[in-house]
């Protein structure tokens, strides 16, 4: 029996036959045709790596309703351990303006604009505003003389106060008037400087009448004397043997009534005995009983007949007696001489006494100055009542 195998290849075109024959026989076992190795097509063909599409979608953070809302906003955080601030603690953070006696470095006079230096702020309970209520007009000036002690308050008016054992406190000058710079010198007197330079003077018996005016500044001593806004010194009682305007400041001898003009080439003297001072461009003078001291154009202070002088940096000087003080750039004082001592403290003015004799004793000179609040503090042999508070 003849078996045809037609096997049929169909390409593009053409067309193929093959054949193959055999005979088969009987008992033959039919083996299926090996049609060889399945057809190897290859590794499955590599598509690459899965295509990165990035990161899933950044939304942000979940959108931040505020801290504790339903509580009417979030406390601040900024203080250590993120811990809320509280009203009244002493601690002035966050929006606070204060709290309690914390008010940031605010004072009477910031918070004022220098109106009032004296007293003390406030603080409202819920730690919002800062309270000027209890400030108070302060001292401006105060000047020390013999027997009394005068101050000069912000506003102009001036009190004066005496010894224990005399009145506490005293009107010296003509209230209707704002003085702008006092002094205080032997038996009672003071004098002030007020208006455009008009002076008026008062002492232990009542009002003195001096001529003096056009006054940049009044000295009181033995003599009163003033300079005037175009250095010429006059004095009530006779004239200053230089008369030109050649003058910076002036000072008065509170034991002797010598009067010492400071010019640019450093200071001459009214008696004749005493020696010209020379130093060049000092700004300042003031006398004791046997010397006469100088601020100079460095700030340093220089005095003559060797006597001794606070070293460093000054701003204002003022001496009595044997001692002269120096009030420092950073508002502390620092006396020589005699048995005066240096106050603890700042100040922003001082004042030295002279010597004064009482019951055939000499007593010692005494200082006051004003601090930064507005008040008094004396020092020294200090023997009046306590100054009063603004």
């Amino acid at each position: 029996m003849k078996y045809f195998i037609i096997v049929a290849l169909l390409l593009p075109g053409c067309l193929f036959f093959s054949s193959d024959s055999g005979t088969k026989k009987k008992g033959d076992t039919v083996v299926s045709r090996d049609t060889g190795i399945p057809k190897d097509t290859g590794i499955p063909k590599d598509t690459g790596i899965p295509k990165d599409t990035g990161d899933p979608k950044d939304t942000g953070d979940p959108k931040d309703t505020g801290y504790l809302e339903d509580l009417g906003g979030a406390p601040d955080m900024s203080g250590d351990m993120n811990t809320p601030y509280l009203c009244e603690d002493n601690i002035k953070n966050g929006d606070e303006k204060c709290d309690a006696s914390d008010f940031g470095g605010q004072t009477c006079v910031t918070q004022t604009s220098g109106r009032k230096r004296a007293g003390s702020l406030e603080c409202s309970a819920d730690c919002t505003t800062i309270l000027t209520d209890n400030c108070k007009i302060g001292f401006e000036q105060v000047s020390a003389g013999s027997f009394h002690v005068c101050a000069l308050y912000q506003d102009g008016k001036v009190t004066c106060w005496r010894k224990n054992g005399g009145s506490a406190t005293f009107e010296p000058l003509p209230d209707q008037n704002r003085y702008t710079q006092i002094s205080s010198g032997k038996n009672g007197v003071t004098c002030g400087k007020y208006g455009n330079g008009n002076v008026a003077c008062y002492n232990s018996m009542g009002n003195v009448t001096v001529s003096l005016s056009d006054a940049k500044k009044v000295e009181v001593g033995v003599k009163v004397c003033k300079i005037s806004n175009v250095g010429v010194i006059e004095c009530a009682t006779d004239d200053f043997p230089f008369a030109n305007s050649e003058f910076k400041d002036v000072a008065v001898g509170a034991t002797t009534d010598v009067v010492a003009g400071l010019n640019s080439n450093g200071v001459r003297f009214s008696d004749p005995a005493e020696d010209f001072f020379t130093v060049a461009d000092a700004t300042q003078i003031t006398l004791g009983d046997k010397f006469a001291c100088v601020l100079k154009a460095d700030k340093t202070i220089a005095c003559n007949k060797d006597h001794a002088s606070p070293s460093g940096k000054f701003k204002q000087i003022d001496a009595g007696g044997d001692a002269i003080c120096g009030l420092k750039l950073n508002g502390k004082v620092l006396c020589e001489g005699g048995t005066m001592m240096s106050p603890a403290g700042k100040f922003t003015q001082i004042s030295v006494s002279p010597n004064r004799e009482a019951n055939g004793n000499d007593l010692k000179p005494y200082g006051c100055g004003v601090r930064p609040n507005g008040t008094i503090q004396c020092w020294g042999n200090y023997v009046f009542k306590t100054p009063p508070t603004p």
